[in-house]
């Protein structure tokens, strides 16, 4: 695998992560802001644990690359800092 193979695979792997945290993530607030009524405990506990798991694996990946996470994830540094007791 030649550095461009592998800087690419690095690449989309991130992209994929920091995508499916921003699906998980929204679908956590549009369960957490519902009625009382239609709100599921059990599915917002998995949307949040979901983001978590996405997150982490985003920032982990910008590591291993040898990029600031801060810059190239922002948003999952930023919910992983706002929920750094829940997570």
């Amino acid at each position: 695998m030649t550095i461009i193979n592998r800087i690419e695979k690095d690449i989309a792997e991130l992209v994929y992560h920091t995508s499916y945290f921003t699906e998980m993530y929204s679908r956590y607030t549009q369960e957490a802001n519902k009625s009382s009524k239609d709100y599921s405990h059990t599915r917002a506990t998995y949307l949040f644990e979901k983001s978590v798991h996405y997150a982490k694996y985003a920032i982990s990946i910008a590591q291993e690359m040898g990029l600031n996470p801060e810059v190239v994830c922002r948003d999952c540094v930023i919910f992983m800092d706002s929920y750094k007791v829940a997570a």
